[in-house]
């Protein structure tokens, strides 16, 4: 009888526990995690690939623990790694040329393995992947954005980061960090290097990482803009294996020929020319693109404020970077805080950008017009200059001194430079 009853009671309260949680079975592991001594293991995450388990233990772990700014900042490492995975494995299943995709797009040129089955692509379907990597991003940066603590470090080995880019459930060898910076960069990288590096990511690299997302979603948004389905339909073909176009004979064999090749891509030439359907995300690419520059501002301050020499990322004068061949000066500093600041200036309408024709009124492009009240966005007639008239006006042009400066200082590096220091 004894028995009967402890049966019953067993009953009772699993039948209680589940009323109270089991619509939301989510509780239970944030029930758990109240009783977590320890944050979970970023690298453990990170070198198992297990991405999507990191993530919702880094979620749980800080609805406990709001204020530990190291799991948050892990969070949206996590997160920033799922989003390039999603984009891989999305590229995956439409079949992505990277033979093609590379020439023009060398940030393409991922270890992604050719797929034999692909599916077809729509217009609508690219626009959803650009959509889909925009919030994504926006994501990572609403993570970054909460974390206040300044002495915030997170040592990080990048190189044994683990992503499945084709969604196959598996890791190939190609599917290593160290082994996709190697595809996209064509650095020589070991694998004994790629063990041996760790980066201190600290509390600069947070805003610098904030004005990174800022800088592809300003990309994005302008991509978003404007109607590009007239070069989707006569040349996706180029970049995707079963693109959704009315000419069907672009789909066969014959575009394998130089010929071909050559044809279609002065037909993308030509097809340069985007109608805006969109205009507030030009705004928001407006202020995608201030808000990098005044994050870069701040991320430099950030670090030259800085006292310890950790494995830097971004170093200061003092420093010493991950690079050992590298060193940043104190004028470099300088001359591209100035650069911001002049960025900033054009952005906001205050200065103009000197046009490259010779006019008459010597007048000069404002460029924050060309955000807020766009037209038709044609490259070619860009190019030519005639695209610019709308925005033409008089006022005071950028100060040329400060470009001038940018050059001197960094030289023939100034491109390689200028992606490192965002």
């Amino acid at each position: 009888m004894p028995k009967v009853w402890i049966v019953s009671a067993i009953a009772i309260l699993a039948l209680t526990f589940y009323l109270i949680f089991g619509f939301s079975t989510s509780l239970i592991p944030q029930l758990f995690s109240q009783f977590r001594t320890t944050a979970p293991s970023l690298d453990a995450f990170l070198v198992a690939g297990n991405l999507a388990q990191g993530e919702q233990e880094f979620r749980q772990w800080l609805q406990v623990r709001p204020n530990d700014d190291k799991a948050r900042f892990s969070l949206a490492t996590i997160q920033l790694v799922r989003s390039g995975e999603r984009l891989s494995q999305a590229l995956y299943r439409y079949g992505l040329k990277l033979d093609r995709a590379n020439f023009l797009f060398p940030l393409f040129n991922l270890p992604i393995p050719v797929n034999p089955q692909p599916q077809q692509i729509t217009y609508s379907d690219l626009d959803q992947l650009l959509q889909n990597l925009n919030a994504d991003l926006e994501q990572v940066r609403q993570t970054l954005a909460m974390i206040k603590d300044q002495q915030v470090k997170l040592p990080l080995q990048l190189g044994l980061i683990k992503m499945d880019l084709d969604g196959d459930g598996k890791f190939a060898e190609k599917e290593v960090l160290w082994q996709v910076f190697r595809a996209v960069t064509g650095n020589r990288v070991t694998p004994q290097q790629a063990q041996n590096f760790l980066i201190t990511f600290d509390y600069g690299d947070v805003l610098w990482l904030r004005g990174y997302t800022h800088i592809f979603s300003g990309l994005l948004n302008v991509l978003l803009s404007c109607d590009r389905r007239e070069i989707f339909s006569r040349t996706a073909h180029l970049f995707f294996a079963k693109p959704d176009t009315p000419h069907s004979f672009l789909l066969t064999h014959e575009d394998n020929l130089s010929d071909a090749r050559v044809i279609d891509f002065f037909a993308a030439l030509h097809l340069l020319r985007f109608p805006i359907t969109q205009p507030a995300k030009m705004a928001s690419a407006m202020q995608n693109f201030q808000a990098t520059l005044t994050l870069s501002r701040a991320s430099w301050q950030a670090i030259l404020a800085e006292t310890d020499d950790d494995r830097e990322w971004l170093p200061n004068p003092k420093q010493k970077a991950i690079f050992p061949d590298i060193r940043i000066s104190q004028e470099m500093i300088d001359s591209w805080i100035s650069a911001t600041q002049e960025g900033e200036e054009l952005l906001a309408g205050r200065k103009l950008v000197p046009f490259w024709r010779t006019d008459p009124q010597g007048r000069g492009i404002n460029l924050k017009r060309v955000f807020t009240a766009p037209q038709t966005l044609d490259l070619i007639l860009w190019v030519q200059g005639t695209a610019a008239t709308p925005y033409l006006e008089r006022g005071r042009l950028t100060d040329q001194r400060v470009w001038d400066q940018l050059l001197r200082v960094f030289g023939g590096d100034l491109l390689a430079f200028g992606w490192w220091f965002n």
